[in-house]
């Protein structure tokens, strides 16, 4: 995934740190964070996928009343 500079202004939803204008930003699950945040893909990177949706994270899948 490529940074790109920020337009606007804002804050970061992973360090709660401002975000100016021309800072490096990357989208991250509908959110703009900084590209160097260190936490900004930690829930993607672990984790074991479900076999059935592909989800990281818990799922529906095995449910049985589902």
């Amino acid at each position: 995934m490529s940074a790109f500079p920020a337009v606007y202004p804002g804050t970061c939803p992973i360090c709660d740190e401002r975000i100016a204008a021309g800072d490096p930003i990357v989208r991250d699950e509908g959110d703009y964070v900084h590209a160097d945040c260190p936490d900004a893909f930690d829930a993607v990177i672990t984790g074991q996928p479900c076999r059935q949706c592909w989800m990281v994270g818990p799922c529906d899948c095995e449910d049985p009343t589902r």
